[in-house]
């Protein structure tokens, strides 16, 4: 441990540097210090890090602790890998998504957002929560944004229609562009066939595909089979499969009626 000055107070810490093993094999800082003066290293880390780029450049924030919760004016893409159980801890991160501007994406790792329906939270452009449970429904229900991922959900057949019917009448989701709800494993496929007349690509066409690639989210690319369509009330369409063990739903920027006009070849 070596004692350094910092914010003008001497500070034991003990600096490591490794790299990362994903992909963008980015280096890795970690500071080992006390932890009676975890919360004053965490101030002076934040407040260089501001005064070195927070002005100026966009911001993923990564937090482990619900200690400090950074805000950067910047911050544009917001991890969360804390477990909530006090009210308090909620207020400290609603107070947080209502400081920062509305984010471009959010990764919630453990805790599920028992936050106000009218958060900015819910205004993020992606969102990935990885234990939805069963506040599933309401999580969506409350979604303003383009991208939602929800993982360890618990939802059933109802609810699904609920939400689609929704999007499909214009009610809600006016700019949801794609939606994946894991698990989900429908009672009555037929019946939520019906109650939102999904329909089957013809014979012999060739079938389209689920693409999505979350810049943020490193392992969220995927391509799976699309096998159905559903319809919007003012004709645009969304693919979507039941298959899988999931959910996969994708709002497309054209028509039924230019789908088929064009042999259905168009993507």
């Amino acid at each position: 441990m070596d004692v350094v000055k910092i914010d003008g107070k001497h500070l034991e810490v003990c600096s490591l540097v490794g790299t990362s093993k994903y992909a963008t094999d980015y280096h890795v800082c970690v500071v080992v210090c006390k932890a009676s003066e975890k919360k004053e290293i965490m101030e002076a880390i934040y407040n260089r890090l501001d005064s070195l780029f927070g002005k100026n450049k966009p911001v993923t924030i990564s937090v482990h602790t619900d200690d400090m919760l950074p805000k950067f004016p910047k911050t544009e893409a917001t991890v969360l890998s804390l477990n909530c159980k006090k009210r308090a801890h909620y207020e400290r991160i609603e107070e947080y998504f209502e400081t920062v501007p509305i984010q471009k994406y959010i990764e919630l790792v453990e805790m599920i957002p028992r936050l106000n329906k009218n958060s900015k939270f819910y205004k993020a452009e992606g969102l990935a929560i990885n234990n939805g449970g069963g506040e599933t429904e309401d999580i969506l229900l409350n979604f303003k944004g383009k991208t939602a991922e929800i993982y360890r959900s618990v939802i059933c057949d109802e609810s699904i229609v609920r939400l689609l019917k929704k999007w499909k009448y214009g009610e809600e989701f006016h700019f949801l562009e794609l939606l994946k709800i894991e698990p989900f494993e429908p009672k009555n496929v037929e019946r939520i066939h019906q109650e939102l007349e999904i329909q089957t690509f013809p014979a012999g066409v060739k079938i389209p595909a689920f693409e999505y690639d979350n810049s943020y989210f490193y392992f969220s690319f995927f391509l799976l089979s699309a096998m159905k369509y559903i319809v919007r009330e003012d004709g645009i369409v969304a693919y979507i499969t039941l298959d899988y063990g999931k959910l996969m739903f994708q709002v497309k920027n054209f028509t039924e009626k230019e789908m088929v006009e064009s042999g259905f070849s168009i993507r």
